[in-house]
């Protein structure tokens, strides 16, 4: 019988999962997998099934014209600051972490300077704080006839309309 894996002739082969794969295995190429039931077996999570459900993710259409849109909130550069002071590291520290200047990192914490959504989700992850809230949606209403018309505004009433 032939090795699933090396390809060797042997007499027996060991039934083995190698990353989400069962294989017929020689004694030798049996260490690179776990024996089916095992716990070893069962924790084991496949490469290929996990990079698919991230492909999943990524692939996911977004819906642009949902009601749920996040905000930069308020008071980020303060959050900011304590959340980094509370970690005991300067703004250089906090830079190298991010990958940034420390330009930036001052620019963050006086507010002079609104993130990116990158930095954004880098602080939020690094300093475990939240800095995105979500923006409630305000429906705009019109008062009904801006020149007496019932049906509501037109592009009339906006616009002012000059006679030769």
């Amino acid at each position: 019988m032939l090795c699933e894996m090396c390809g060797k002739d042997v007499p027996f082969l060991k039934p083995v999962l190698v990353e989400g794969t069962r294989l017929q295995v020689c004694g030798s190429c049996a260490r690179f997998g776990a024996a089916p039931g095992s716990p070893e077996a069962e924790k084991e999570v496949p490469v290929v099934e996990s990079r698919l459900e991230r492909r999943e993710k990524r692939y996911k259409e977004k819906d642009v014209f949902s009601r749920e849109v996040m905000d930069l909130v308020d008071d980020y550069s303060s959050k900011i600051r304590k959340a980094r002071e509370g970690r005991g590291w300067n703004q250089e520290d906090l830079a190298r972490k991010l990958n940034e200047k420390k330009s930036i990192v001052a620019k963050l914490e006086s507010g002079s300077l609104h993130p990116s959504e990158l930095l954004t989700k880098k602080l939020e992850h690094l300093l475990d704080i939240t800095l995105l809230e979500k923006r409630q949606e305000v429906e705009l209403q019109f008062k009904q006839g801006g020149g007496g018309s019932k049906k509501g505004m037109t592009l009339g009433d906006f616009i002012k309309i000059e006679k030769k």
